[in-house]
């Protein structure tokens, strides 16, 4: 039997073991936002589900507002499972009727400013989903899917700040 000498013994082992484990610290940072500069491209989408607090809601019902880079926002809100789910296909759905769209046009650098305010207030994470929350999320919050300038957005949060923008935008439609 041929004996196979251990990695334990070898002169690189410290080395490497030293990688290995500062490498797999990384793992466990908690995850802090990117930052960055937007530009202005049509092809960035940002889709965003918000869902009100339901013993105060500011809004009654849940909206999704969809941005796109080329200047256009989509509004969708109501009961009907359309606004929360895209691919929504049971028409038979007790509330599939309770459902308002509309859309409003701006200039793209609008856009890039609105981009730019939620990049700010911390929506872009480098693992793409942002921090895990053990906890059950509480209301309002929102949920975030989309790219822009590259980074892809996936993730659900409560922040404030970004609360805060969307139900501007919100307002904005309600007038």
């Amino acid at each position: 039997m041929r004996h196979i000498p251990s990695l334990i013994h070898h002169p690189a082992f410290p080395a490497l073991l030293a990688l290995a484990l500062c490498g797999g610290c990384a793992l466990f940072r908690p995850a802090r936002p990117e930052r960055f500069q937007v530009e202005s491209s049509a092809l960035d989408t940002l889709d965003i589900l918000y869902i009100p607090d339901t013993e105060t809601p500011r809004f009654k019902f849940p909206a999704r507002l969809t941005f796109f880079g080329s200047g256009q926002i989509r509004l969708r809100s109501g009961l009907s499972p359309q606004v929360m789910d895209s691919f929504a296909s049971d028409p038979t759905h007790p509330h599939w009727n309770h459902y308002h769209e509309d859309n409003a046009g701006v200039r793209p650098e609008e856009i890039t400013v609105i981009f730019q305010r939620l990049v700010d207030a911390g929506m872009v994470y480098a693992n793409i989903t942002g921090p895990k929350n053990p906890d059950p999320l509480g209301l309002p919050r929102l949920q975030i899917a989309g790219k822009i300038n590259g980074h892809k957005i996936i993730r659900t949060t409560e922040n404030p700040e970004m609360i805060a923008i969307v139900e501007h935008i919100l307002d904005w439609f309600a007038r």
